[in-house]
């Protein structure tokens, strides 16, 4: 716990800081003491006095940029006795490579001062998702070798100078959803609360939005159901779009593939999107591979953050190849680290795996069940922790220690099963079970190798022992996995942990994996501060709990720490929101029809009764972008809200509405004609397919509001066209065809009419 105060000053903020440094303790083992301060990590080099580091991270008004930072006014308290301070052994968190041992390093352990010599190591400055701010590392305990002696800080004064830095990367617009979040984000990692303003974003709403707040960048062969994927977030009330890589790439032509991806998020970003999902695995969307390491017969990293950390200040102009070398993600390139989008990756290759990714989400999202995963049944009424872990040195450094760290932030509602090696209760075996048996959140504490991994010490738990899980069959429960573990999400490989658990047909679902050897003092606090975000903090979006996460140990102290960073990818879709409670229906009061314009009012309560705060509710008639109807608002604290409509054309407006921890409702309502109620006419749309699954014959709807020329194609899994049940003018109204003889199997429908395009997925089972 620090205990600070922020004061605002003339293009200067001062921020006394005075860390609780109650939790210390000194450890005698051996010939060494262990210095320990929970809840902050240990970050130092092999062979240096173990010591502690504290972030600080200091809000500044929008547009600016922190130009000096000087720390004064320092009060020491000398603690009794003399101490030897442990040396830095790092271990390496890969099979094969556990052994750790380390010797002091002889320059710092024979000299005659304190170590560290600044209680100031290093600071930047920069911008977190429109939110410029500072982040600096301090370190509160110092040792003398010689003397023995060791130092807290009691109190010192940060002073932050800063000015108007017009070269700084911009939000144009976003929603007052996303300037919110982006506010509560600050507030729960800023010292200086008081001095936390707005990020100087026009505040518009979802559908003035150039792309949308959520896209996805896909192969041409993905793009179904990537787009039935962002039809869903559409209907939630965060509109998508669909991108192809050859889209992007003739729009924004540049050295290759990746190059011209971030040239186009550097639009995004400037036009409020928020999430970004990229689909296709390394082979199919190949990574950025990124040297934030540059020593003889370094292996790249390929790391997702070099689209998330997009500080270009115009679309080409590639900040982590600042110095236009070829190597990415430099120590000397002008990486600034946070977070500007919630970036993700679906890492599939092929069609069948892309619509599994969407399945998983559905499912995760109760949206639906899903025929492909031939899960009916209900969803659990509890939620699940499980944790596996085991020694990452034979019979010594127990990985439970990390785990029960963990379950401290775990609220005492949720059940808990614990598998620990240091408790003689685990194995592969006891592994897979506990998966199977449905849990919410997984985190594994052991070593890894990109197609295995430990569970107890020497026990490998495989990919292929992934791809057989069954958690999703079993309990309807998509897991989310968290490991400190090396090279399992290393993507670039033909198949490594990562991939199985995103494909696993029966079960798995998302996870949070480093892509290379990592130091277990570096990957824990990125598991750890996930939970803090998540479970602490509330910010329930996977892509937001993994972005703050990675954003602790920015900027990073070391080369290993920046590898670390940069290798821990998010495979999931960024923008699910994670359960904290089991779930709960919603019960809506709104009108069945209208007529022409009007304020539609709606209450939205809970099966019990009582009213929801906060619940999105979107209106939509057609394209978010172009159709008649798209209003999105947020219930007040009585579960009202009200929202204007104007429909050009009798129809159906629908209605969805999602409020965290409870299932989604969905409803629609008609748009009446005032010459003649009884006739409703719809708008462009595919209406449904029936049935669905079907082993008969499948109708396919659709409805026109005027006379126009409409194509119906039907494509198999592979995307190959099969069959066109409908080509050439229709008058306005619905219509039905009726398809026969198809083979069993997965198929998507597609309609065509001027504009208007729609998809719709069916299955064909005997």
């Amino acid at each position: 716990m620090i205990v600070l105060f922020g004061v605002g000053m003339p293009d200067t903020i001062l921020v006394m800081v005075q860390p609780d440094l109650d939790g210390l303790q000194l450890i005698r083992e051996g010939s060494f003491h262990q210095v320990v301060l929970p809840g902050y990590p240990f970050l130092g080099l092999e062979g240096e006095p173990d010591l502690p580091h504290i972030p600080l991270k200091i809000a500044l008004p929008a547009g600016c940029r922190a130009e000096h930072v000087t720390v004064r006014n320092i009060i020491y308290d000398t603690l009794p006795g003399t101490y030897t301070v442990a040396p830095v052994i790092p271990v390496i968190c890969s099979i094969g490579s556990e052994t750790a041992s380390a010797r002091p390093d002889e320059h710092i352990y024979a000299s005659n001062s304190f170590y560290p010599g600044n209680l100031l190591e290093l600071w930047q400055s920069g911008v977190l998702w429109g939110m410029p701010l500072a982040s600096i590392w301090i370190r509160p305990v110092q040792w003398n070798p010689a003397t023995g002696q060791l130092r807290v800080l009691r109190m010192a004064e940060v002073v932050v100078e800063y000015g108007m830095d017009y070269s700084q990367p911009t939000i144009h617009k976003r929603t007052q959803w996303s300037e919110d979040r982006a506010r509560d984000i600050l507030y729960s990692m800023a010292v200086n609360p008081v001095d936390i303003g707005y990020s100087g974003a026009v505040i518009v709403e979802p559908r003035q939005l150039e792309y949308g707040q959520y896209v996805v960048i896909t192969t041409p062969e993905y793009l179904f159901p990537m787009q039935e994927l962002a039809d869903w977030k559409t209907a939630k009330g965060i509109p998508a779009g669909v991108f192809t890589t050859d889209w992007v790439q003739s729009n924004y032509p540049c050295i290759d593939l990746q190059q011209s991806v971030r040239a186009f998020l550097t639009d995004c970003r400037e036009e409020g999107v928020d999430f970004v999902l990229l689909a296709g695995d390394n082979d199919v969307f190949e990574a950025r591979f990124t040297y934030p390491v540059r020593t003889p017969g370094y292996v790249p990293l390929p790391s997702d953050l070099y689209y998330a950390d997009n500080n270009d200040t115009e679309p080409g102009f590639d900040m982590w190849d600042s110095n236009g070398n070829g190597y990415w993600g430099e120590c000397e390139d002008n990486v600034e680290w946070h977070p500007d989008l919630w970036v993700g990756r679906a890492s599939v290759n092929s069609l069948e795996e892309a619509m599994l990714f969407v399945d998983k989400v559905l499912i995760y999202e109760h949206v639906q069940e899903v025929p492909l995963l031939d899960y009916f049944g209900g969803w659990p009424d509890e939620m699940r922790f499980g944790y596996t872990t085991g020694f990452l040195q034979p019979g010594t450094n127990p990985g439970s220690w990390y785990a029960e760290s963990i379950s401290t932030f775990v609220p005492n509602s949720w059940s808990e099963e614990k598998c620990y090696e240091s408790w003689g209760n685990n194995s592969t075996d006891i592994t897979i079970a506990m998966i199977n048996n449905g849990p919410h959140q997984i985190f594994h504490a052991n070593h890894g190798s990109f197609d295995c991994m430990y569970t107890a010490y020497g026990d490998l738990f495989t990919v292929d022992d992934i791809m057989e899980l069954q958690n999703i069959t079993n309990s309807g429960n998509v897991a989310i996995w968290n490991s400190i573990a090396c090279s399992i999400g290393g993507f670039d490989t033909l198949t490594c942990c990562a991939d199985a658990w995103l494909n696993s047909p029966e079960g798995g679902g998302f996870a949070c994996m480093n892509a290379r050897p990592v130091f277990a003092l570096s990957s824990f606090p990125i598991c750890e501060q996930f939970y803090i975000a998540f479970l602490v903090n509330g910010f329930c979006e996977l892509g937001i709990a993994h972005g703050l996460s990675l954003d602790y140990l920015c900027p990073p102290t070391s080369g290993s720490v920046g590898s670390t960073v940069q290798g821990n990818n998010l495979f999931g879709d960024p923008e699910l929101p994670m359960w904290t409670a089991p779930s709960v229906s919603l019960d809506m009061n709104h009108p069945s029809s209208i007529e022409g314009s009007c304020m539609i009012s709606v209450y939205v309560s809970s099966s019990g009764g009582m009213p929801v705060e906060g619940a999105r509710v979107c209106l939509q008639k057609g394209s978010w972008q172009t159709g008649e109807v798209y209003e999105v608002g947020y219930t007040d604290v009585g579960g009202h809200l009200s929202l204007w409509v104007n429909p050009q054309t009798p129809g159906e407006i629908s209605l969805t509405v999602w409020a965290h921890n409870f299932d989604p409702y969905f409803g629609s309502i008609d748009v009446i004609s005032e010459e003649q109620e009884e006739e409703v006419v719809y708008d462009y749309s595919l209406i449904r397919i029936t049935p669905n699954p079907s082993s008969a014959p499948v109708q396919m709807h659709f409805s026109l509001p005027e006379n126009a020329y409409v194509e119906l194609n039907i494509f198999d899994i592979s995307g190959r066209l099969i069959f066109a049940p409908a080509s050439g003018p229709y008058d306005s109204g619905i219509h039905e065809t009726t398809v026969g003889g198809l083979q069993s199997g997965v198929y998507f429908v597609r309609m065509e009419s001027g504009s208007f395009s729609a998809i719709q997925r069916f299955v064909v089972i005997e």
